[in-house]
């Protein structure tokens, strides 16, 4: 959920998903004002099972 959509393939740039007023996505480029940056928010007992937090080792949180 946190993953851009794609990127340019003429400039390295994210195209993230935007969502409109009815409630329908449609996508744009990540310094468009309108995009969504996703936000996780975590009880402060959470624990980090596994994971450094990187793009192919992301961090894997304890359910328990």
């Amino acid at each position: 959920t946190m993953s851009p959509h794609d990127f340019y393939s003429s400039n390295p740039s994210a195209r993230v998903f935007l969502v409109f007023l009815g409630g329908h996505l449609h996508y744009s480029g990540a310094v468009n004002s309108n995009a969504v940056v996703p936000a996780v928010s975590l009880k402060p007992e959470a624990t980090v099972k596994r994971g450094t937090g990187a793009y192919n080792d992301p961090f894997v949180i304890n359910t328990d």
